[in-house]
């Protein structure tokens, strides 16, 4: 234990009395006339009548003032007195007295008393001084305002004092006849600077016959030479000398210390010499409470207590009581010393702290009930209690009980140490509830964690009790031991770890141990020879679950006892030879319980097994694999294995399994917070239980297994195919001829069997049974096919079915509620029907009969296709998936059809996966049919549908009544720029940034696509005159106005000018975009609510929209007057180019040109990127990716050549 070290130290002692502390107002004074004292001018002499001031330490009379009121001391008392060689010189700074035992109302108020004494005497001691402030009769209310500071010095000299018998100095403040209340918001500093080496007075504050209230809000700071106080106490027969009434036995208004509030800091300096019994922090004769304020006890002797001497009576007990009350103490002194102590009663509650270090050789924590008094009593409530001590930390001669919620933390020889009164043979019960005890060894090892040698020991319901003691070869006896009975009851929890000489846990001869309710008992004892449990008695088990054990390769035995009975126990069952439990060192023998094993030798008597086990099952858990629903095909689960244990393969197409998680009996149980755990022969595996999509908190109740750190391998599972009545395996997984099957699901039992499998919950282990789940397999076609879901119409491939779904669309397996992970896995499912060989009418011939049946009959120029469409995760053995909105489907235009065909889609509802083979035909002609809008968008035919809304579609068409115009692909593709290279064409600003937000002018729009465009196509459009009033020739733009104006691209104003400065509006550059492109219209109507048919723009903006170039807002707009960003003109630029930037397929950013004002989180990221560097790439599907940068074009240059290479002489470009 490390020794602290205190710059300052309090004691406060009272000789006689009993110290509180709560939070009452102290009594108004009578009156408020008020006398100041300014104490600069000397020592005072307060009186009834009024005071008296001296000439600093003289006998001068300086000034006498009649007064009966109030007082206010302050000023600066400094006063030496040398050469002192007999009590008659002493003196004291204040004084009081009163003959009719009037209370005194002082203020301390930035006052300062310093008083030097120089003691020469040789051969006899004296006290030299009486103090600072000193009643002789009548009671003080002192109030502290401001910061006070209080000051003794008694020194020797230069001559070395003989050892004197008796003391030499004083108590700062003492109060001989009354009663001292503190009140007041300010500092105190009391300091007794004594050098004698025996003061017995030298104390801070000294109450003779009253008591004494601390109720200050400020701060109370004493430093004395030698924390002694205690050992002088009123009326003491070996001190006859002392000139101390004491108090009275019968009077209990005297020996009381109240401390209700404030901050006080308790300590002492350390002296080498002197020996000492006694010596306190805080001491009170009669009883001590404190029910508020910060208490901080530290020295070499530091205690608190409460006891009264033996020649007056047998007194003495300590309250802590209150939220916010804290109580630190911590002593270091070489011999026995009681930290905290009452002589009969001591109680703490209310919510209190208490800190104890007693460092010192055997020093005790704390010590409760030596009294001759009928019924003391320790009872420890709803607190916070932490000790450290040499010896005992709790050690108790009474009743002891813990309870409502108390928190001990015990570290040292003994934890809590109940003992006989061997004086008058009392021996008290001790009973725990509801509270929480950790007790650890000190360095030398746990004697006793728990005991009571005199009586019964008793857990109740919420007792949680930990022993810890593993120091080898130490003389540690018992983690918890009782010499009467013990039982332990209600939800109570006893751990006891160590190594203990005697036994982990036990009762002395012929003494029972009960152990019942719902209790758990794990006593593990690392000693070689001595026994887990070892009981005088009959030990009584009927409990939840007890471990018992010594150690494997001793003569020890898990329990031992007279007799051990088992008393209608519902067993979890053991395995018959072996258990293994790595806190127990190995693998231990058992013993059996009634449930059809031999458990003689565990009912009639005392077994030598090592290690004992039972339980209780009152706790059923139970681990199902969950239904689920997939398609032939897709990834699969590596834990997948056939019936011999051989993994099926990574495409074997099966899902990663689900459970469901019950644990019948356990309240709150969560299985999020539990690990499944399989040992047998040496073989451990461990899995965490984590939900199945990773979502804490999802209320789906579904989870999957995850290999610990350490433990790589997955929960096996097999699947039963009843028509094959065998497990499947690579080559018998055949379902070819059928819609589909439904297969058993479990564990694979060759490898992990159940009984070894066991649910770790806290403390607590369970054993595990396990159920089956069913997996529903349906079929595919041959002709499958997997369409992309993507974000956009224009990134659906041409031929290909596909999906257009919100980035931040969420899936759900199954449609439970149960997300998918990663939603990149989650394609279209696009099939034909399904067939069943096994009957006369395929299922596509059903669906045609009944479409037409809801069309009116057949037609012989009808066509049709049919379709199963479902979405499925192919990352996870094709589970089928429901979005959590609407989806847009395309569906490849079918072969023979057209921009012009009119379609008509029918839904055959209710015909989904979970349906069974043999009810196919009649829900084909019961199941509801509705007609979906669809929209031939001349690739595709568009339509949508609800989250879950799939199942089969077939799409219907009039071959011949409906005229079908065939149609050359549209040419998409911009004429006279370059799609090929991906050039920047953007040049940040001098500071660096790029400015996304920023407004573009007309002549940076006109520069953009100049350089864009193709060689050929500058060439043939080379023009240095534009027209324009406001375009001069040696403009930087002029060059590339006047090309795309003799291009047909840019166009002016009615006033001729072209206003190259002005921000352009996306109207404007929207006509520059599209005038590129051949197909231009189309649309019938305007896609935004703000672009009439009638407006210059409408149908430039309807062929922007058709060719996928602009997106407009959320709010159904397109704002065409509003100035266009500079991000939203490279988006647009973008895709004229036909470029498809993802801001996850580009380079790393050091190797690319950044720009602290493009945020990658933001929009645009991706395409100010694309416009600002340039790059190689390749396709990645419908998306770029980038492959490497490329160096950028010196753009000044290059246009110094075209205009050398194009011009007629004389319109070189210069620059």
């Amino acid at each position: 234990m490390k020794k602290r070290l205190f710059t300052l130290a309090l004691v406060i002692f009272i000789l006689t009395g009993l110290i509180i502390v709560s939070a009452n107002a102290y009594d108004e004074p009578a009156t408020r006339d008020i006398a100041t004292i300014d104490l600069s001018i000397g020592r005072v002499v307060i009186t009834d009548d009024g005071y008296t001031q001296y000439d600093g330490i003289g006998t001068t009379v300086v000034n006498t003032v009649q007064h009966t009121g109030s007082y206010v001391l302050t000023g600066t008392l400094n006063l030496s007195q040398t050469g002192l060689t007999s009590s008659a010189a002493k003196r004291t700074a204040v004084s009081i007295s009163s003959e009719s035992d009037k209370t005194f109302d002082i203020t301390l108020e930035n006052a300062t008393i310093v008083l030097t004494h120089h003691y020469y005497s040789t051969s006899n001691a004296y006290q030299v001084h009486d103090g600072l402030f000193q009643a002789e009769s009548g009671s003080v209310r002192l109030s502290i305002e401001g910061v006070n500071s209080l000051t003794a010095n008694t020194t020797s000299g230069s001559k070395t004092p003989s050892r004197p018998s008796f003391a030499a100095g004083a108590p700062i403040i003492r109060v001989k006849e009354g009663d001292l209340t503190l009140t007041g918001s300010g500092t105190l500093k009391l300091d007794n600077q004594d050098e004698i080496d025996r003061h017995d007075f030298s104390a801070g504050i000294q109450i003779h016959r009253g008591s004494m209230t601390v109720d200050m809000t400020g701060t109370l700071e004493i430093h004395v030479g030698l924390s002694t106080v205690d050992h002088i106490v009123c009326g003491e027969e070996d001190q006859p000398k002392r000139d101390l009434p004491g108090m009275d036995a019968d009077d209990t208004t005297q020996g009381n210390l109240l401390i209700r509030s404030g901050s006080l800091i308790l300590g002492g300096r350390t002296v080498a010499e002197g020996n000492l019994e006694k010596g306190a922090g805080i001491a009170a004769g009669r009883s001590l409470e404190i029910t508020g304020g910060t208490i901080s006890v530290a020295s070499d002797r530091a205690t608190v207590g409460a006891a009264a001497p033996q020649s007056i009576g047998d007194f003495g007990s300590v309250v802590i009581r209150g939220d916010g009350t804290s109580v630190s103490v911590e002593n270091n002194y070489t011999s026995q010393l009681k930290t905290v102590y009452a002589k009969e009663n001591m109680t703490i509650d209310g919510g209190a702290y208490l800190s104890v270090v007693a460092a010192g050789s055997k020093a005790y924590g704390i010590v409760v009930g030596e009294t001759q008094a009928a019924a003391p009593y320790f009872t420890i409530g709803r607190s916070t209690i932490n000790v450290a001590a040499t010896s005992s930390c709790i050690e108790t001669y009474c009743d002891l009980t813990v309870n409502n919620g108390a928190k001990l933390e015990l570290v040292g020889n003994y934890g809590i140490y109940c003992r006989v009164d061997y004086n008058r043979n009392n021996a008290y019960p001790s009973y725990f509830e509801n509270a929480v005890v950790d007790v650890h060894a000190a360095n030398s090892g746990i004697l006793y964690g728990v005991s009571n040698t005199g009586s019964k020991l008793e857990f109740g319901d919420g007792a949680d009790i930990t022993v810890s003691s593993l120091y080898e070869g130490q003389a540690a006896r018992r983690g918890v031991y009782s010499a009467a009975d013990m039982t332990i009851g209600g939800n109570s929890q006893i751990k006891i770890d160590g190594s203990f000489s005697n036994c982990g846990m036990g009762t002395e001869n012929q003494v029972g141990l009960t152990i019942e309710d719902d209790a758990f008992v794990k006593v593990l004892n690392r000693h070689a020879t001595a026994d887990g449990i070892s009981a005088g008695g009959e030990v009584a088990i009927n409990c939840e679950e007890l471990i018992a054990s010594s150690q494997n390769t001793g003569t020890g035995r898990g329990a031992a006892a007279s007799g051990i009975v088992i008393t209608d126990m519902n067993y979890v069952p053991l395995n018959k030879d072996t258990y293994y439990d790595s806190t127990c060192m190995g693998e231990r023998n058992l013993l059996y319980d009634a449930a059809g094993n031999d458990t003689t030798a565990l009912m009639t008597g005392a077994t030598s097994s090592p290690y004992l086990h039972v339980k209780r099952n009152s706790v059923t858990v139970a681990i199902v694999p969950a239904d689920i629903t997939v398609y032939v095909g897709g990834s699969g689960y590596v834990g997948a294995v056939d019936g011999d244990g051989a993994p099926l393969g990574e495409d074997n197409g099966f899902p990663v399994p689900g459970f469901t998680i019950s644990a019948e009996g356990l309240d709150g149980f969560d299985p999020a917070k539990a690990v499944l755990t399989y040992q047998n022969d040496g073989i451990y595996y461990s899995w965490d239980i984590v939900p199945y999509d990773g979502v804490e908190g999802a209320s789906h109740g579904i989870y999957r297994f995850e290999p610990q750190s350490g433990s790589n391998t997955h929960v096996k599972m097999c699947f039963w195919d009843k028509d094959l009545n065998t497990y499947v395996n690579r080559d018998s997984f055949d379902i070819e001829g059928s819609l589909g099957k439904d297969l058993k699901m479990e564990v694979y039992g060759e490898s992990i069997e159940m009984g070894y499998v066991k649910l770790v919950y806290g403390d607590a282990e369970y054993a595990v049974t396990s159920g089956n789940g069913t997996l529903k397999v349906r079929s595919t076609t041959e002709s499958e096919d997997y369409g992309s879901v993507v974000e956009r119409e224009r990134e659906v491939p041409r031929g290909e079915p596909g999906v257009v779904a919100h980035a931040g669309t969420t899936y759900y397996i199954n449609n439970k509620p149960v997300e998918v992970v990663d939603a990149s896995g989650v394609k279209l499912l696009f099939d034909d029907i399904v067939e069943d060989n096994s009957v006369d009418v395929t299922n596509t011939q059903l669906l045609i009969n009944r479409a037409d049946s809801e069309l009116g009959g057949a037609s012989a120029t009808r066509r049709y296709e049919a379709k199963y469409l479902d979405l499925v995760d192919t990352s996870n053995g094709n589970a089928w998936v429901a979005a959590d909105e609407n989806i847009t489907v395309y569906w490849p235009l079918p072969a023979g059809t057209g921009r012009n065909t009119s379609f008509t889609l029918l839904h055959f509802e209710g015909l989904h996966r979970e349906m069974g083979v043999d009810v196919i035909e009649s829900g084909i002609n019961s199941c509801d049919v509705t007609p979906v809008t669809v929209e031939n968008t001349g690739t595709h035919v568009k339509f949508t549908v609800s989250r879950a809304g799939f199942s089969p579609f077939i799409l219907v068409w009039d071959e011949y009544n409906t005229p079908i115009t065939p149609i050359p692909e549209p040419d998409n593709s911009p004429v006279g720029l370059n799609t090929e290279d991906h050039v920047a064409y953007i040049i940040g600003y001098e500071d660096g940034t790029v400015r996304p937000g920023a407004n573009i002018t007309r002549a940076e729009v006109a520069t953009i696509f100049f350089r864009l465009l193709t060689d050929e196509t500058r060439e043939s459009y080379w023009s240095q005159s534009s027209g324009f009033t406001d375009v001069a020739s040696g403009a930087w733009y002029n060059n590339a106005v006047s090309t795309l104006t003799r291009a047909g691209i840019l166009d002016g104003y009615e006033d001729g000018s072209f206003r190259p400065n002005a921000s352009i509006t996306r109207a404007e550059f929207t006509k520059i975009a599209v005038s590129f492109f051949k197909h231009v219209g189309g649309a019938s109507s305007s896609p935004f609510n703000d672009v009439p048919d009638n407006a210059w723009y409408a149908e430039f903006v309807k062929a922007a929209a058709e060719l996928g170039l602009i997106d407009g807002y959320e709010d159904g707009t397109f704002r065409p007057n509003a100035p266009i960003t500079r991000a939203e003109a490279c988006t647009i630029v973008n895709r004229t180019l036909g470029r498809a930037p993802d801001k996850d397929n580009l380079l790393p950013e050091h190797e690319m040109l950044t720009w602290p004002d493009n945020s990658r989180d933001a929009w645009y990221y991706a395409q100010i990127q694309e416009a600002t560097n340039s790059h190689d790439y390749q396709w990645l599907g419908a998306i770029e990716l980038w492959t490497a940068k490329l160096a950028e074009r010196d753009w000044d240059a290059l246009e110094k050549e075209w205009s050398n290479a194009y011009s007629a002489p004389g319109g070189e470009v210069a620059r």
